[in-house]
């Protein structure tokens, strides 16, 4: 036998055994995790976004108090919870009585890296002010997650097809991290609860870790591990594979509710946006369409964690419907007169010099200008959304006699005064690790931006004095 032969019969063995090994690995590893079927749809319970809005408010019986978190990796992250920190250490007083301003927060948003502060916060209170920084943010978890990629103990897990390098992040942010809670932990810890939002790579659209949008895939939230949902919110793809969740749609009783079949019937009549949400939640409620929802990083389709598919779905725009989720259209008939928003946006602006050069940008390159501006783009458009429904909101409630205060405060790297520190900033990288001073420098520029905001230093007066209301 020639010598070339013997090499092809080698390499032709080599390939046929890694075909077995990858055949077994298929046949005989488990899925990491399988999300649970839900037996019978009960639109009060489980871990909901969308009750009443005075179930909601803890630290006053008139505001709405909400905090979103960005993505972007440990510098969100780090970013988020200088935030935290500064509503922990800033006092008011209700009632008569001291008051941290952190108390008053009813809700957590987060997206990618902010997912991790959000999600933290959420699960384990103030114990976040004593090993967040250990457990994550000064820990090089990117260098772990390559480590967990490389042991061999993984390999064969990591050759079948329904297990992949996010199933191993998953496992290890749920073990190292959020130490196996569930979304079922979060409801039974009473604080504020925490959005978690990814991206349904089939549609485009935000996928949200609540009840409300399990419904539709006849799946329990309830159970389901917080780590995995942080994985499935920060799975940048091509770095990360996406997160499967199994669709039950059409099986445990859910009934499609009567704004999703008046959505889908306007056909664009009243708003575009509105009609194609109705058209993505559609899609989840028969299964033996959509088999599979696959995840991926939730910054693709919001990176501030503020829409919705469910409020816009929802949301109409006409002045007889007052209905919404979410962030989504107060309930004026109720008592909520004030509403609270912290933005807390990571999102990095380093200039670029294409402009300076004759050479073609680099493929790498190009990407991440494209997924940058997109973000950026869409951002301001995300923005520009909210303060209009803002503005609608207010309008309606003067018409009720019932005057709404919005409170919009927004800490980001772009409103940041001094150019050096903006400039820094913008330049710390996306990923699961930083230097330790850099956390740190990113924590106080988070609580010097709220501290220095005017929104910020009037809510702080305000919340100390109770609205009354009008509405008898």
């Amino acid at each position: 036998m020639s010598r070339l032969k013997k090499v092809l019969v080698r390499a032709g063995i080599a390939i046929a055994a890694l075909v077995v090994v990858v055949t077994v690995a298929t046949l005989f590893v488990e899925p990491a995790y399988r999300n649970e079927p839900l037996k019978t749809w009960d639109p009060e319970a489980g871990y909901r976004h969308t009750f009443s809005w005075d179930q909601y408010v803890q630290g006053s019986d008139d505001t709405l108090f909400a905090v979103a978190f960005s993505g972007g990796g440990t510098r969100a992250a780090a970013f988020g919870y200088g935030v935290l920190e500064e509503l922990r250490d800033t006092k008011i007083v209700i009632d008569g009585q001291p008051r941290r301003l952190l108390d008053a927060v009813d809700f957590v948003t987060g997206v990618s890296g902010g997912s991790f502060t959000a999600a933290y916060y959420s699960l384990f209170g103030d114990r976040i002010f004593e090993d967040f920084e250990d457990r994550f943010l000064k820990r090089n978890v990117q260098r772990e997650l390559i480590f967990e990629f490389a042991n061999p103990t993984n390999w064969i897990r990591l050759l079948s097809a329904r297990f992949n390098r996010t199933d191993l992040a998953a496992e290890f942010f749920d073990r190292e991290i959020f130490n196996g809670g569930t979304f079922g932990d979060i409801e039974r810890a009473g604080g504020p609860k925490a959005v978690i939002n990814a991206t349904d790579i089939s549609t485009g659209g935000p996928f949200f870790f609540v009840q409300d949008q399990f419904d539709f895939i006849c799946s329990d939230l309830t159970s389901f591990p917080v780590g995995r949902a942080v994985a499935a919110s920060a799975a940048v793809p091509l770095v990360f594979p996406p997160v499967t969740l199994r669709n039950y749609g059409g099986t445990c009783g859910f009934r499609m509710p009567a704004w999703l079949k008046e959505s889908l019937e306007s056909r664009r009549a009243s708003s575009v946006r509105k009609w194609f949400n109705a058209r993505i939640l559609a899609s989840y409620l028969d299964s033996s369409v959509r088999r599979y929802i696959h995840l991926v990083d939730g910054g693709i389709s919001d990176n501030l964690s503020l829409r919705s598919p469910l409020g816009d779905a929802k949301a109409s725009e006409s002045e007889d419907s007052l209905e919404g989720h979410g962030i989504g259209n107060p309930a004026f008939g109720g008592n909520v007169r004030r509403i609270v928003l912290i933005i807390v946006n990571a999102q990095t602006q380093a200039e670029v010099s294409w402009g300076l050069v004759d050479v073609a940008p680099s493929v790498p390159g190009v990407l991440a200008a494209i997924t940058n501006s997109q973000i950026d783009r869409y951002s301001v458009e995300t923005l520009e959304l909210l303060m209009s429904r803002v503005r609608l909101w207010e309008r309606r409630a003067a018409e009720v006699g019932a005057p709404l205060h919005w409170y919009l405060i927004e800490v980001s790297f772009l409103t940041m005064p001094d150019a050096e520190e903006r400039n820094y900033l913008n330049h710390l990288p996306t990923s699961l690790n930083l230097d330790p001073e850099d956390v740190d420098r990113l924590r106080e520029s988070a609580r010097r931006l709220v501290r220095q905001s005017t929104e910020f230093q009037k809510l702080r007066i305000e919340l100390s004095k109770p609205i009354q209301s009008s509405i008898q």
